[in-house]
């Protein structure tokens, strides 16, 4: 009973995508199952996914669609649904404080989850050493819906891009690092293009003590006193992008900047202890040319594919713990996306009429 509403959902959503009204981009929004596994991220070191992991509340639509992919995640014929991705912390430190947690705090098996993301690095000898707990929709996992030929969807298939979620800050501490003080919470997003250079582009939600990473280095810089003013009361939190040396990022195969969510929108509502739901529209950030450079050279915005769509929990010094529900990625498609069709499970971005 439970695999036939599922498939009964998809299609209504998928019909009533076009004629201007949105379609949800995810296969499990919300999301409705505990069908995950950890990813451990570290400076310089490649991804690791470890032994934790939940299979098995997986529904039909995250069958693999290949033979080999997802064979890490158990022999049960199935890919997660989305990740939890920790950065700086090792699998030894779950459920430690030190450490980190992913609490599942309501839902599954088809019920909508609410789920905690615990980053406690209060006590640590290197207190100013960053830290992340991140919930994560991820390609070529099976998180995000495709094109019928089985390709990933890029921003050049769509015409708007705009993620909703509700989530609230249920525990905080004061971080005990003071240069950069960090205790902050970003909905990202993420793109690769065919030379594996990224562009990120998030929005803060949550900022304790108000910081602005963007101008706390600025006198390190040589920059001067009204350069500095401006930097701190621009948009701008973080980026590594220079508008003078666009290319500069591009070394590093990641442009990245994230923005204030209160200055980028007066809808914008803070993280507190009760539950606040936030809607931001990316795709015009991720073409805002203030914020990222132009697509690298020869690629157009056509190529740039979705790989990640997370909410980042980052501390340095402090505990902070970040819960989330309700979580939809909504687009428009564009003229190139004919239909959208289906196969009885799962259903489709298509080109064909």
């Amino acid at each position: 009973m439970k695999m036939k509403l599922i498939v009964l959902l998809i299609a209504v959503v998928s019909v009533n995508a076009f004629g201007g009204e949105k379609l949800d981009i995810l296969w499990n929004d919300g999301p409705k199952n505990r069908c995950f596994r950890h990813v451990q991220q570290n400076h310089d070191v490649a991804d690791m996914e470890t032994e934790y992991l939940q299979n098995d509340d997986c529904p039909i639509i995250s069958r693999r669609q290949t033979s080999s992919r997802c064979d890490s995640f158990g022999n049960n014929g199935y890919c997660p649904l989305w990740n939890v991705i920790t950065y700086g912390w090792d699998i030894s430190d779950k459920d430690r404080s030190p450490g980190w947690s992913l609490w599942n705090i309501s839902g599954g098996w088809g019920s909508p989850l609410e789920i905690a993301l615990i980053n406690n690095t209060q006590g640590l000898p290197d207190p100013c050493k960053l830290r992340e707990v991140s919930f994560s929709w991820e390609w070529p996992d099976l998180s995000l819906k495709r094109t019928n030929e089985g390709k990933p969807i890029t921003l050049g298939d769509i015409t708007s891009l705009e993620v909703e979620f509700k989530a609230k800050v249920a525990n905080k501490s004061k971080p005990l690092c003071t240069y950069p003080s960090t205790l902050y919470v970003s909905q990202d997003v993420v793109v690769r293009f065919p030379n594996d250079i990224s562009y990120s582009i998030g929005v803060l939600v949550f900022n304790f003590g108000n910081i602005d990473m963007n101008s706390i280095h600025c006198k390190d810089e040589n920059s001067t006193d009204k350069e500095c003013e401006a930097k701190r009361n621009d948009e701008i939190f973080f980026t590594n992008y220079d508008e003078l040396d666009p290319n500069k990022c591009f070394q590093e195969k990641k442009c990245q900047t994230i923005l204030h969510g209160d200055k980028l929108s007066s809808n914008a509502r803070y993280l507190d202890e009760l539950y606040q739901e936030n809607k931001f529209e990316f795709l015009s950030l991720f073409k805002n040319e203030k914020y990222l450079p132009k697509p690298p050279a020869p690629y157009t915005w056509n190529d740039a594919t979705i790989t990640h769509i997370q909410l980042v929990n980052h501390s340095r010094g402090g505990n902070l713990r970040v819960d989330v529900k309700d979580q939809h990625v909504n687009s428009l498609p564009s003229n190139s996306i004919k239909s959208i069709k289906c196969d009885g499970v799962r259903c489709f971005f298509s080109s064909a009429d």
